[in-house]
């Protein structure tokens, strides 16, 4: 009897031996990740920038900085929210303001000027900038147009001085580079829902005007004449008015003697002649008076003058300037209805 209970006993401890190792072997090891769950992970950390519109422009947008190429073809990196800075454009002042932000400074003049910034401290004419003033105000980020032949000193003074200093060009392709500097200044400032409510409404406006005008099946020609008081020249495609009638599928006389990349081509009332177009449309840098005198002087009192298609018909027309000398940002679909009602009568009445 002993017997037997002792090898009972040695039974029972074998069985819970055994089920020990069992209960032990059942608890799951914690799972590797899977090699395709660790590449999520990977891109979840890494979309930060990736959506970017114009990515040709804007290269990387972080939550510190924005990268952007500048018109001299320099990747640029700009500190996001400035607290301080210069703007020494004022259309650009105005595109600047319009994506929400704020300046301590600007240029001399009013035109394109938001009345928000109509009280900043005014540092001269662009060709005079008061250099001493501008460091006196310690800005964080100066904004320039490279167009200007003083950028070069203004980005040597800011280089020297520790400040940022973004270089930007709105006059090629106007209509273009309008949504594309907006949308840089909204990174910069913050404020991309700003830009995709207010600024991309404007854009859809101006976008189914230009797709309503081309919609036409014949297409009409203009001479877009750039007026001083002192010469004349022919608009090329790429100026702000040229840019919105070869949107609206103009055809502009003067591109087949304009050079690649040039804004302007010299008048030729032979060429005028020759061409003969639907529509001569006139804009005036300077008092638009003086400008208007010297068109009639030296154009409109040409004999053959009568003999024009767009003369004959009276489709003659100086074009506001502020519309379409100066950039009318907000005002762009104003500017382009504004030039559908004229060539295109019975599609904008």
């Amino acid at each position: 009897m002993k017997r037997i209970l002792a090898i009972l006993l040695a039974l029972m401890m074998v069985m819970g031996a055994l089920s020990g190792c069992t209960t032990k072997a059942e608890t799951p090891a914690p799972a590797e990740p899977a090699e395709n769950e660790e590449q999520s992970a990977e891109e979840a950390n890494n979309t930060e920038g990736t959506d970017i519109m114009f990515p040709e422009f804007v290269f990387e947008n972080t939550d510190e900085t924005v990268t952007y190429l500048d018109p001299k073809g320099n990747e640029t990196t700009i500190t996001k929210n400035p607290e301080k800075t210069v703007v020494l454009m004022n259309s650009i002042l105005d595109m600047w303001y319009m994506a929400g932000g704020e300046a301590i400074g600007r240029v001399s003049g009013s035109t394109n000027v938001p009345e928000a910034a109509m009280e900043l401290t005014d540092l001269g004419k662009i060709t005079s900038l008061n250099l001493e003033m501008i460091l006196s105000l310690e800005p964080e980020l100066i904004v320039i147009s490279s167009t200007y032949s003083a950028s070069e000193d203004i980005k040597k003074l800011a280089d020297e001085n520790g400040i940022e200093c973004a270089l930007i060009d709105s006059s090629i392709e106007p209509y273009k580079s309008f949504e594309k500097i907006l949308y840089l200044f909204a990174l910069v400032n913050g404020t991309e829902e700003k830009f995709m409510t207010d600024i991309e409404k404007i854009v859809e406006d101006c976008d189914a005007i230009i797709e309503k005008a081309n919609e036409v099946d014949e297409k009409p020609s203009a001479a877009i004449l750039f007026t001083s008081t002192k010469s004349i020249k022919l608009n090329s495609d790429i100026t702000l008015t040229g840019d919105m009638f070869k949107l609206m599928g103009g055809e502009n006389i003067a591109m087949d003697a304009v050079e690649k990349g040039a804004k302007y081509v010299d008048y030729s009332f032979e060429v005028m002649l020759q061409k003969d177009p639907d529509f001569i449309l006139i804009t005036t840098m300077g008092n638009e008076e003086a400008c208007k005198a010297n068109f009639e002087e030296n154009v409109a009192t040409k004999d053959a003058w009568a003999t024009l298609t767009a003369v004959k018909e009276g489709n003659v027309y100086y074009m506001p300037k502020d519309l379409f000398m100066y950039k009318p940002n907000a005002r762009y679909a104003e500017a382009f209805e504004y030039l559908g009602k004229i060539i295109y009568p019975s599609v904008f009445e």
